[in-house]
């Protein structure tokens, strides 16, 4: 297949055993689809349309759903690819697609890619989200500390703590959505940061994560204001170990 290829309706309804709900199931084809991240929203085209993430054929591609007819319109072509992380611009014609070390622009109209960023060697691409007013895509990046620690975070969280502990250098950065500018470094620091977090409605205001088991972490959800680069702690532990999260708006 590729890009542009709509593949048909798998919609089906079931009756759900314990509730007897009637449940819709949108994709049905042997290979994991899921939704954006649960903190970005996925809707667009008047809600007539919903973008999510299939990994068929064998590669991570984003893919648009029409609800009312179930058809499936794929949207990117990439291959051998194993993780895809994406993010949908607020007037809903662009998607920001984070694919290996890159931020690639989509536009939902025409498929046209435009590549925005490209991660330094040494640094791994955190997720994206785009910031209220439109202008700018969020994203971190993370020191990538592979060849020191066993890591496979996806898996078990394998080297999870031990990646906590070794506080990577992190930077939080700001994308111009249009391509047209630098990308700015937001804030910076030895802190394994993750969960970038952009406010649907306040273009100044995010949240970001320093991550690690959460009862262990210094600190789990911050806040920062993108005007000035202040950071703050979103709300104290009450008692040691206490766990605080899950992030959202």
């Amino acid at each position: 297949m590729g890009k542009g290829t709509v593949w048909p309706s798998e919609k089906k309804a079931y009756q759900d055993r314990l509730t007897g709900i009637e449940v819709l199931q949108l994709t049905d084809y042997k290979a994991h689809s899921r939704h954006l991240y649960f903190t970005e929203n996925g809707w667009y085209d008047g809600g007539e349309r919903l973008l999510f993430v299939s990994d068929r054929e064998n590669s991570a591609n984003l893919f648009s759903l029409r609800v009312d007819s179930g058809d499936i319109t794929q949207l990117t072509d990439y291959f051998g690819n194993d993780e895809l992380d994406a993010c949908l611009g607020p007037d809903g014609r662009s998607a920001f697609v984070k694919v290996g070390r890159k931020v690639i622009r989509l536009d939902l109209t025409t498929l046209e890619e435009n590549e925005l960023f490209k991660a330094p060697e040494g640094f791994n691409i955190g997720n994206l989200s785009c910031t209220a007013d439109g202008l700018s895509v969020l994203t971190c990046l993370q020191e990538d500390l592979s060849h020191r620690i066993r890591l496979d975070l996806g898996n078990g969280y394998v080297g999870h703590r031990e990646l906590m502990e070794a506080a990577p250098r992190s930077r939080i950065v700001r994308l111009p959505a249009d391509g047209h500018g630098a990308p700015e470094t937001v804030y910076e620091a030895n802190r394994f940061i993750t969960h970038i977090n952009a406010s649907p409605t306040e273009s100044w205001l995010m949240t970001f994560c320093h991550e690690g088991p959460w009862h262990l972490v210094d600190h789990r959800i911050w806040g920062l204001d993108l005007r000035s680069g202040r950071a703050w702690r979103i709300r104290e532990r009450l008692e040691p170990k206490e766990k605080v999260g899950h992030e959202f708006f």
